[in-house]
């Protein structure tokens, strides 16, 4: 089957023969050419954020595989060795934070009873492991967890977020 052009040849000579027909031809060629550069300029910033898909995957892939070492380590070690708190939440906290070195890394803490809410900057997954496990020796459980990621220019900011309680109750 052949595809002949004819037929669009005699419609774009009819067309400039119109009164009005460069003008259509004009604006149709500027509307393609923004079409194009839009899609140029468009195309990096796709890339860009399928980038920041692939970083939150592994991001995410990684505190999975950190809180599933730590409970691995949980099933190994046996619920026998936790230790009763022996001081305050917090004492036992501060305690844990100078001892893992970690206070400069703490944004915001926040303490109401025998529950802390407390956020951590730039950890690394084997540091949250450690900073876990001394927690948990300390008496301490972990409610819940967040993380948040930012990306501010070429470094990359993590922030873990931690409600602690006193063991025995739901925690992990």
């Amino acid at each position: 089957m052949k595809i002949s052009f004819a037929p669009l040849a005699g419609f774009l000579q009819a067309l400039r023969e119109h009164p009005l027909g460069q003008k259509i031809i004009l604006l149709f060629g500027g509307i393609l050419l923004l079409w194009g550069i839009s899609f140029v300029y468009l195309l990096p910033l796709c890339r860009e954020e399928a980038e920041r898909e692939s970083y939150l995957h592994q991001r995410t892939f990684l505190l999975a595989h950190a809180l599933k070492e730590y409970k691995n380590l949980e099933g190994t070690s046996g619920r026998s060795k936790k230790a009763p708190l022996s001081q305050e939440p917090l004492e036992a906290l501060n305690a844990v934070l100078e001892s893992l070195n970690f206070q400069s890394r703490v944004s915001q803490l926040t303490a109401s009873g025998e529950r802390i809410s407390f956020t951590l900057e730039n950890l690394g997954g084997e540091e949250l492991l450690t900073l876990l496990q001394e927690l948990r020796a300390k008496g301490l459980g972990v409610e819940s967890a967040e993380l948040h990621t930012s990306d501010s220019g070429k470094k990359k900011n993590t922030q873990y977020t931690l409600l602690l309680s006193v063991q025995g109750r739901d925690t992990l």
